[in-house]
Order: C-alpha cells, then structure tokens, then sequence
C-alpha cells in the first residue's frame, strides 16, 4: 500500500507567512500593517532559528559544497497577477523596529541570526494575504543544471523542516509523532513519504544514480522523493522535465488546454493534472481522503473546459464510465479508505466525454 504523511508531517510540509497590505500612494512602496493581520499562519523566529541550526549540523554530511541556508517563497494557486513575486516585502516584527529581510526576483531569501529578534520572540511575516505564498528551505549543490536537484540537497531540507516543525508543536507532539513513526528522524522513517516543489509543473521527474534510475511520482509541480530509502546516495540526482505548454493552435482545439481533477480534494486549485497517455486519453493519480468528495473536470478556473455531470451531486461509482457535459454540474465520489484513485477520462467521442474512477492498482485488493 502506498504509504502518506502523517497529518503532523503534512502540516510540517511548509511553512506559511502572512499578512495584509496597506493601499501604497504613486511614490510609496507597500507597507506591512502588522496590525491587520487577522489569523495569520506565521512562524515563530525562535522556530526558524532551530531550522538554522539543524542545517549547521547536518550541512556536511548531506550538502557539504552549500554553505548557506535559503529558503524559497512559491505563489499558489491563490496567487494573483502576472508576477507573483513582484513588491515581495518578508519582515522579523517584534517589540522594537521590524527588521527587513530582503526577497529576491525568485522568492529566494536569507533568514539572519538576530539575538533581538529572538529576545522579542519576533514573527516573520509577508506582505501577501493568507495563503497566497508557502515556503521551503532551499538547498542547491552549485554546479548542477537547472532541471536537476541533488537528493542530499532534498534530506538536508527535510531536516530543516524537522527541526522547524518541532519547535512549533513542542514537547508532546514531538513525543506522540516519535512514537507514530517509530524513531525521532522523521526524515528516514519509512512511514513517510515526502513531496518537493519544482518552479514549473512537471511532466515527469526520474531519479538516478549509475546505471541506476526510476520514476518518481508527480503532481503538478510537486514530486515525491524516496527521502528514507538508503540504497539510494546522497549523490543520486533528481532530473526534472517539464511540462509541455499548450500552443495557440493546441489550446484551440476542443481539449488542448491543460486539465485538472478540480474538487474539494485540491480546494478547487489545479493541483492534479490530467496527462495524455495516448490520442484522446487522459489520467490523473489523486490521493483521496475518506468521505464524501465533490469535483469538476476543467482548465484553470474553468477557463474555456468545464465538465461536470447532468444533475448536482451525480455519483460516480468507482470503475463505472460516467458521460460528462459542457458546463455541467458538481460530480460526487464516496471514499470509503483514504488511497490513491485513477481519474481516467476518455474525450474521443468530444461530444460525450467519459470519466472513469478507480482504485488504484497499488491499493486494490
């Protein structure tokens, strides 16, 4: 059976910075209003701070050629504008005079040791509303190409993660997650898998090391690493491919835009991409949790492919084809386990789109 994170871990996956913007004049930049800020996800500096410190103590073992820590902002798919990361503003806010942190053109920054900040327990917060942005240490063997990543460089950022996530969620739920997992290195657990960002949405990620090499699953821009499994080296590479993006000509076609699973199990964000596996075939792996899920078939907000069913709420039932319409309503898929599904949907006949759900073939009994 495929294995999933933990809740704990799943939540340790990032960390969010949040805030809200004053309206800036013609001359003045965006300022943060750290007095608006309404349920904010933020991280304690003091947690951050553990984060530098596992990257210190891990550094040579895992990255030895990386000899700073940074971390990257990603926009979601809640992200507005052209550019994303444009008036990016990260600052430490404590009891005194908040401190910058300066953010690259990428998202890319460096978090400071600061003795006030952490005396004054200060926050880091960014200039963005919730969930707009979420961030990840960022671990980079200079020398590689850009499509590639190091997987020491991956285990090292999970560390960071570790270290930071323990901090935030102290004594006891360190202590119930260690007796979870079995062991107090969550990163090498074999009851976790962990998922990484790529700067663009993937068609395929391949590990290899050697003669050596597999397929990693992918999911939009995320992919999964074998982050525990020690046949693999720290000198094992990730090579990223990308995704093709849609010509005009392509995207004037019935079905040429890209199409995602959208539903209560990604928000309604296009996390999990249909990829053509032969003329007029497309499929999607999705991990689903136990309950009721409602969905759609579409492009990105629905923009030129909406599919949906005849009536609101239709239930697809598992390995049954069901006819989709343009513009239709909700569909509905009762899980009875939480498991991977394969979302198949068949548009040769463009006027009577098929959608097939299915248990995966690694969960099926």
């Amino acid at each position: 059976m495929n294995t999933r994170p933990l809740i704990l871990l799943a939540l340790l996956a990032c960390f969010n910075a949040a805030a809200q913007t004053t309206p800036a004049t013609d001359n003045a930049e965006p300022t943060v209003e750290v007095s608006a800020v309404r349920n904010p996800e933020l991280h304690k500096y003091r947690s951050l701070v553990a984060g530098l410190d596992a990257f210190e103590a891990n550094r040579q073992r895992y990255a030895p050629k990386v000899d700073q820590l940074r971390f990257r902002l990603w926009p979601t798919w809640r992200t507005k504008g052209d550019d994303p990361f444009a008036n990016l503003q990260l600052k430490l806010v404590g009891e005194s005079e908040p401190l910058a942190v300066p953010v690259d053109a990428n998202g890319v920054f460096v978090l400071p040791r600061s003795e006030r900040a952490y005396d004054e327990n200060a926050e880091l917060i960014l200039n963005r509303r919730k969930n707009e942005f979420s961030g990840f240490p960022y671990v980079r063997t200079p020398g590689l190409p850009a499509n590639v990543r190091r997987l020491g460089d991956h285990r090292l950022e999970c560390r960071v993660v570790v270290a930071i996530g323990k901090k935030e969620i102290g004594l006891l739920a360190t202590a119930a997650a260690n007796t979870l997992l079995l062991t107090t290195d969550w990163c090498s657990s074999k009851r976790t898998s962990w998922g990484l960002n790529a700067e663009y949405e993937l068609d395929g990620a391949t590990l290899r090391e050697g003669s050596r090499s597999v397929e990693l699953q992918v999911q939009g821009r995320h992919y999964q690493v074998p982050m525990s499994d020690t046949s693999w080296s720290d000198e094992a590479l990730i090579e990223l491919r990308p995704m093709h993006v849609p010509t005009p000509e392509e995207m004037a076609q019935p079905f040429g835009r890209t199409m995602y699973v959208l539903g209560t199990m990604n928000e309604w964000g296009p996390a999990s991409r249909l990829r053509k596996v032969e003329e007029g075939v497309y499929r999607a792996r999705v991990w689903l949790r136990k309950g009721r899920q409602e969905f759609k078939i579409g492009a990105v907000k629905f923009e030129g492919i909406d599919l949906g069913g005849t009536a609101e709420g239709e239930v697809v039932k598992p390995g049954t084809p069901a006819t989709l319409t343009s513009k239709g309503a909700k569909l509905a898929l009762q899980v009875d386990k939480p498991a991977d599904y394969i979302f198949t949907l068949d548009v040769r006949d463009e006027t009577a789109p098929k959608l097939t759900v299915s248990l995966a073939p690694a969960e099926a009994k």
